[in-house]
């Protein structure tokens, strides 16, 4: 963990901005603070998280912090907190109590003042993981009033819809932050605020910072520095000229959203700037209704309600009497027939029903699945052209609607030396999606190794590494290791360049391992429990990187 640069913090310390944030702070801890200043914060602090948010929802979210204020201020009588232990015991069971009683304030006390919900530490984990998906979305609310009833415990949360702010404040100051639980693991989610909580608190500490409203100060100044440099990133970043992928999009507006022009939704988080977002709105209309341009790459946030997000602006819109509505997406023959093949059976012949005639089966798709938990879908480019098809024929004028970017042919080149596959194949086909060498990729990486280095010589080292993370100066991780051969003839030979990838994504606690020659492309990942394996993998021939749509499904697995 690095430490905090004196000088910088005593320069904030002492300016206008940094005394009115700490007096600020001071005062939400104190009996002056009402819920109209604890939402004024959360709205200062916190802005991206009311992005999308209107009067109605502000007014539900003032309801809220109140009720999460009678909560604390009957628990400030009642509850004793003496250590980290029973600090995380009470959070953990205000979120199970809160969203799983839906009762008065007597129902509530009686809660609090029976023994057991302190001497069973595992109270919470007796319920089940869907109430607290909705406790996500009052995280900003909860943790900012239990800082103003137990400052010397908790510190507020600004991280919804900023998560990317705290991930690079880890980097600034090397904090290990424990892995980003899944997206349905929901309590583990809610839980996640603790460990963040303690590596803020302890790199506070370490600086000298130990007064509550202090460390809030000095949390959001370093939010803002972050979210500085992370705009200097994104303007740096220009948009495509053409768009590299479409993406569907489908929920219910409220009523700040339906004139919205820019803002959050649930998405892909392998959403990058410039691709095409298509909106199926649930409810009144039933219909895709809209095409937005994604502002922004996705992201995984897992303080938000949805897991993971894309910010959408360029709103192009589809008057109602022009929008594909929902039966005639069931009635299009392409939707209808996507996806159907022949079931087989086990001696690879077609399976006959009653009536003798091959059993027909389909693979889900959005429509099929009635657009439900579809938000993020990918529309590959069959679905893209079917749903301009559609909006041209309901007499929208589909000239409005960006094209989708065609790769280019890279895999038609001729490879004599091993070389060749880095310099006509592996290079130009990450620059086509975005990555430069030596900003996003570097050649031939030297790795820790335990006491030592790799010890190999410069071709034994790992091909391509994507993504480098380093740490005073050494290489600690890479998301992406790729090694290359100019011809793998046989299955030992493609089994000793896996066995060789892998020894460098151990070394680089790589998520995505590739291996590849003259003619294919193999691309592993590693499963639920972390580990790869070479029987599990997606295979590609140079040839399909000609395809739009496998071209988008590596990308997205090296993304």
């Amino acid at each position: 963990m690095k430490s905090i640069s004196q000088t910088l913090w005593n320069r904030y310390q002492a300016s206008k901005e940094g005394q009115e944030t700490i007096n600020l702070f001071k005062t939400l801890h104190t009996d002056e603070a009402t819920p109209i200043d604890i939402l004024a914060a959360c709205k200062r602090f916190d802005a991206p998280y009311f992005t999308n948010i209107g009067p109605k929802e502000e007014k539900h979210a003032l309801d809220y912090i109140c009720w999460c204020m009678d909560i604390c201020q009957l628990l400030l009588n009642t509850v004793e907190i003496n250590d980290t232990e029973k600090r995380n015991q009470l959070y953990a069971q205000i979120l199970a109590n809160i969203y799983l009683f839906d009762g008065a304030e007597d129902e509530y006390r009686e809660m609090w003042e029976s023994p057991r919900q302190w001497q069973d530490v595992g109270f919470w984990e007796e319920f089940p993981q869907p109430p607290f998906k909705d406790a996500l979305s009052g995280n900003l609310f909860l943790t900012m009033v239990l800082y103003s009833y137990f400052p010397q415990w908790f510190l507020p949360n600004f991280f919804p819809m900023q998560f990317d702010n705290l991930l690079q404040i880890a980097e600034t100051y090397d904090l290990d932050l424990p892995m980003i639980p899944n997206e349905l693991d929901y309590k583990g989610r809610n839980l996640y605020y603790l460990p963040i909580l303690d590596a803020l608190r302890e790199l506070c500490e370490r600086g000298g910072i130990n007064d509550p409203a202090e460390q809030c100060a000095f949390i959001c100044d370093q939010i803002a520095i972050a979210n500085e440099e992370l705009q200097r990133k994104r303007d740096n970043e220009p948009m495509p000229a053409v768009a590299g992928q479409a993406w569907l999009l489908v929920g219910k507006k409220n009523e700040y959203e339906k004139s919205m022009q820019s803002g959050y939704w649930q998405a892909s988080p392998f959403t990058t700037k410039g691709d095409i977002l298509m909106f199926y709105e649930t409810s009144p209309v039933s219909a895709l209704n809209a095409a937005w341009i994604a502002t922004e790459n996705g992201f995984c946030d897992p303080f938000g309600t949805f897991y993971s997000y894309t910010h959408l602006g360029n709103k192009i819109e589809v008057p109602a009497e022009k929008a594909i509505t929902n039966s005639q997406f069931r009635t299009s023959e392409y939707f209808k027939h996507k996806g159907e093949k022949v079931l087989m059976t086990k001696d690879a012949t077609p399976k006959l029903d009653d009536n003798k005639r091959p059993v027909i089966v389909h693979e889900k798709n959005f429509v099929a699945k009635n657009f439900q938990n579809c938000s993020g879908w990918e529309i590959n480019r069959g679905d893209y052209a079917e749903i301009k098809r559609m909006l041209e024929s309901n007499g929208f004028d589909t000239s409005l609607l960006p094209d989708l970017y065609q790769p280019k042919k890279i895999g038609s080149v001729e490879i004599n030396s091993e070389n060749d596959i880095y310099v006509k194949l592996i290079t130009p086909l990450l620059n086509q999606m975005g990555w430069e060498l030596g900003r996003d990729f570097e050649r031939e990486v030297e790795f820790p190794a335990g006491r030592g280095t790799t010890h190999h010589p410069t071709d034994k080292r790992p091909d391509y590494c994507l993504r480098i993370k380093r740490r005073e100066g050494q290489v600690v991780s890479a998301d992406v290791i790729i090694e290359a051969k100019e011809h793998m003839k046989n299955d030992k030979e493609i089994k000793e360049n896996f066995n060789q990838g892998l020894t460098y994504a151990k070394w680089g606690n790589a998520k995505v391992l590739v291996t590849c020659d003259d003619t294919q492309i193999r691309v592993y990942e590693r499963d639920s429990k972390g580990q790869f394996s070479d029987r599990r993998f997606t295979r590609y021939l140079w040839a399909d990187m000609e395809n739009g749509d496998s071209y988008n499904a590596l990308k997205n697995q090296l993304s």
